[in-house]
């Protein structure tokens, strides 16, 4: 999982700060803060101007300006050109005054600058860059602009790439955000990505990705749309295994009564929460008009039950003028038919369709994981997206609770995991906090602050438990693991003169390991030391907290995740070469100065050599010794994703026989194969693979669009809809690359298909920092997901399996599209999600303007020449028109407005 992404910069006007900042660990200090040097950093942060330019991306470089890439060192040559220019508008910064640094992020390294200014660009970590001043003390009078001129690697193709929060600070933590920056509207100092190239947004010469105005979208929306005339009223997300539509409805306004429940009274509680939820009343006491419920448990009678149901999660529905009957195999399967109840429901008009449906999942495992490490969010966050799973059948939540930069879970037995490394802000020495990372500023009081106590995450494993939910939590290692390092360190510095023992007993890394790496994330000391007993010794007592929380709740912990991805020196890839070497479409570099993670660990060293193993890795070493740890405290299942376990011989190097190997590949880079070697093994897959079921991609390849986009820049609910997780090549033919070409197709394949135990969707949060980006970027793909997890639909069977039968799935999709247009956005509204508004199409047709949005039903306005946004009605179609867009249910929020290029005098006012 490439995640790579971007901010922007940093730099430093004081060199002290710098130097201690690069250093890997600092022996603990006493820093004391003085306050008149902090208001005067205030004061003169206020005061600064920032504005932020794209110059050119890799597309548009000249031969002279590749070669510049070529020389700096970027990966496959492949680099940007930037411009940031500061302004003091406040006033004169005299040599006298405190003399401060300026940061800035940029998820993307900074490797030259390429004007002549009085300042020295560094790389400090993670996505923290330095200007350095490199003559004496620092002056910059007002009205002075500087304007730093930089080549970047790769590319800046969404305005969402430019990070917020550039502050300052001194070398003793005193430290101001800019205020201008200081706002998720970096459209304020960042301008748009193609203001200085047209195809800024494109990230090479054979992008094939077309611009997406309204009428490129209508024609998209249109040829999806296999018929606009599909009825919704009675269908349900996920799509039942079958359901009998009676053409009749009968109105629930006066709400529900259950007049009998097999449910223990935790999970009545939690479908009594969601009928509140909706509007809809429901309750244990019959009143004139209510509609009666009959829910039970069935499975013990099996002769009564449909053998296709006689599974966890199966039931029947009934829903007839008198009554509904509720019939599970066990308890999820009632509590699955009172979902489906709600799920048939028109919320807006109170009615409910008649029918009967017999229901069973496809998948054991629906699975969503959340990243809440990079940025973090809370219980009530988690808890509002939980009801959603619920609401569409998925039972998975994996929790990424661990990161280079976050710890996010209170572990009583070493506090100090929460007391550093729970919290990002400027603090030189990381006593208090890890420095900051991905936008989120100099204090505490940010997005990548925060963590869960016991007691919050107790609460949480409660509340999914009664909504049938299992919480799986994930502490990644051995990379991705500098938070736990730098906290650990802290404890090392704590104890090491007082109680030495004590000290060593959870430290991570081995001081006398002098291998130099770059982590993926540009990290130079994030990978735990998997050769030290000190590290089993801290993931057993971590384990052992997390698994007496969940003891504490009767949610047993059944399945460890372990992260294990991304254990490499990401400065070894093939895109570099050597100082003297001659291929122009490679980065030169020192390769002598960069070595394989743990090369030069002493701990290592000895280990392997007391192995006698020539096949000896420290990674598969790693793995192996968590197995024993998860075996030993009795929790079933072990999970990685899959290039944490791919380099073992096959599973039965682990100590658990139960094994999940979750297949992120992207399926035009490999997927199939990877699928394929890792089932041959003997691992299960949980295919999550990241180019549909990674919800932190953009749902468009537009610069206006959020997120990262190292597997796809068009990540829509289609895709993620279409997505077939026993046939990964289905759409080789139809669905394109990142870089919008048709992919390859393996040309031997091995079954993995009954390796496959489920399918997971993911958001990793890097580029979203606020509760309302986080629910916009899962909502509503999530309904996709839920339908692929529980359903499998027909068109998913095609025997070429690199084509598709569009017919049968554009049928499917316009049944499920305008169930979501016209019934659950709605639903997602009354709960208080913050869904994302698809952008609008826009076509002429014989003279008339018509407009369309991915989903049937939802409200299209457009805005007419007196500046009045109105209706838009198909039966009436505007003759003027200036600009386009959807808004919510309600109307209370619209998504960016497109001006309409549809060029005929009749459209526009003159």
């Amino acid at each position: 999982m490439y995640r790579l992404m971007i901010g922007l910069i940093l730099f430093c006007l004081g060199l002290t700060a710098c130097q201690q900042i690069q250093q890997r660990f600092t022996p603990l200090v006493q820093v004391n803060k003085n306050p008149q040097i902090q208001q005067a950093l205030h004061d003169i942060a206020a005061g600064l101007s920032v504005q932020i330019e794209v110059l050119k991306n890799p597309q548009a470089l000249t031969a002279e300006e590749k070669s510049q890439c070529d020389a700096a060192g970027a990966d496959w040559s492949s680099c940007f050109f930037l411009r940031l220019s500061i302004q003091n508008l406040g006033e004169d910064i005299q040599a006298s005054s405190p003399q401060f640094a300026l940061y800035m992020h940029s998820t993307r390294r900074l490797l030259k600058l390429q004007n002549q200014v009085p300042f020295a660009l560094h790389h400090i970590n993670g996505d923290l860059h330095q200007f350095k001043p490199t003559e004496g003390a620092f002056q910059w009078e007002s009205g002075k602009t500087f304007t730093f001129d930089i080549l970047g690697e790769y590319w800046l193709l969404q305005n969402s790439d430019i990070f917020p929060r550039l502050f300052i600070a001194d070398e003793k933590g005193h430290a101001a955000n800019i205020p201008m920056t200081d706002t998720e509207n970096t459209s304020q100092y960042a301008m748009p990505i193609d203001r200085h190239h047209s195809n800024n947004w494109k990230r090479t010469t054979n992008d094939g990705h077309s611009p997406f105005t309204p009428e490129a979208r209508y024609k998209l929306y249109q040829s999806r749309m296999a018929d606009t005339s599909t009825s919704w009223q009675s269908g349900i997300i996920p799509k039942p295994l079958n359901q009998t539509v009676h053409d009749q409805s009968i109105s629930v306004q006066h709400g529900f009564s259950i007049i009998k429940s097999s449910l223990p009274f935790q999970q009545i509680a939690a479908i009594q929460a969601r009928f509140t939820q909706l509007g809809l009343s429901f309750s244990r006491q019959t009143k004139k008009g209510m509609v009666p419920i009959r829910a039970e448990v069935i499975g013990q009678h099996i002769k009564h039950f449909h053998p296709e149901l006689a599974i966890e999660g199966g039931y029947t529905l009934q829903v007839s003028e008198h009554h509904v009957l509720i019939q599970g195999y066990d308890d999820a399967g009632v509590f699955y038919g009172f979902q489906s109840l709600l799920g048939l429901i028109d919320v807006k008009e109170q009615t409910l369709p008649l029918t009967t449906v017999y229901d069973a999942p496809r998948f054991a495992y629906r699975g969503l994981f959340i990243d809440i490490a990079r940025n973090f969010f809370g219980l009530e966050t988690l808890k509002k997206i939980i009801d959603q799973m619920a609401a569409y059948k998925l039972n998975r939540l994996q929790l990424h609770l661990s990161d280079d930069e976050g710890w996010r879970i209170e572990i009583p037995s070493i506090p100090e995991l929460t007391e550093v490394a729970g919290q990002r802000c400027f603090d030189p020495y990381e006593q208090t906090c890890l420095l900051p990372q991905l936008g989120s500023g100099a204090t505490k009081n940010n997005s990548g602050s925060g963590f869960l106590t016991a007691e919050e995450y107790k609460a949480l494993l409660r509340y999914a438990d009664d909504r049938m939910i299992q919480v799986i939590p994930e502490i990644d290692m051995p990379a991705h693991a500098r938070a736990a390092i730098v906290a650990m360190e802290h404890r090392y510095q704590k104890y090491q003169k007082t109680d030495p023992v004590q000290a060593n007993q959870y430290r991570l890394r081995e001081p006398k390991d002098t291998s130099r790496y770059l982590s993926i994330q540009y990290y130079k000391d994030s990978y735990v030391d998997p050769c030290l007993d000190s590290t089993y010794q801290f993931i057993d007592r971590v384990m052992g907290d997390i698994q007496q929380m969940h003891n504490d709740t009767s949610h047993p912990l059944t399945t460890w995740h372990f992260g294990g991805d991304e254990a490499v020196n990401s400065m070894l890839g093939h895109g570099f070469e050597s100082k003297n070497g001659t291929d122009p479409t490679k980065g030169n570099i020192a390769l002598a100065n960069w070595d394989t993670p743990w090369s030069r660990s002493p701990a290592c060293a000895a280990l392997k050599a007391k192995q006698l193993n020539p096949t000896f890795t420290p990674a598969n070493y790693f793995a192996k010794r968590v197995s024993q740890l998860v075996k030993a405290r009795g929790i079933h299942t072990l999970g990685a994703w899959s290039d944490g376990v791919s380099d073992l011989q096959d599973q039965s190097a682990l100590e658990t026989r139960q094994n999940l190997a979750y297949a992120w590949k992207p399926r035009p880079d490999g997927a199939t194969k990877t699928a394929a070697e890792l089932a041959q093994k003997g691992f299960g897959l949980i295919q999550a693979s990241s180019d549909a079921l990674y919800f932190d991609m953009p749902y468009s390849a537009s610069p206006n669009e959020r997120g990262t986009y190292w597997a796809s820049r068009d990540t829509d609910s289609y895709k993620a809809f279409s997505y077939a997780p026993l046939n990964l090549s289905l759409h080789a033919k139809s669905n394109k690359d990142r870089d919008g070409h048709i992919w390859q197709v393996p040309e031997s394949e091995v079954d993995y298909t009954t390796a496959v135990k489920g399918i997971q969707g993911q958001v990793w949060t890097e580029t979203i920092r606020t509760p309302q980006l986080l629910e916009a970027m899962l909502f509503p793909r999530l309904l996709s997901l839920a339908e692929r997890a529980w359903h499998r639909a027909s068109w998913e069977d095609h025997q070429q399996s690199e084509w598709i039968d569009q017919i049968q799935l554009n049928q499917d999709w316009s049944r499920f599209a305008a169930i979501l247009g016209h019934k659950e956005l709605f639903k997602l509204e009354k709960s208080g999600v913050h869904f994302h508004l698809p952008a609008v199409g826009a076509q002429l047709v014989e003279g008339h303007l018509k407009l369309q949005s991915a989903f049937p039903g939802i409200n299209l306005q457009y805005l007419a020449p007196n500046g009045e946004w109105k209706a838009y009605h198909s039966e009436q179609p505007p003759e003027h028109a200036l600009a386009i867009r959807s808004t919510s249910v309600n109307g209370d929020r619209s998504n960016t407005p497109q001006p309409l290029s549809i060029s005929l005098e009749n459209l526009a006012e003159k």
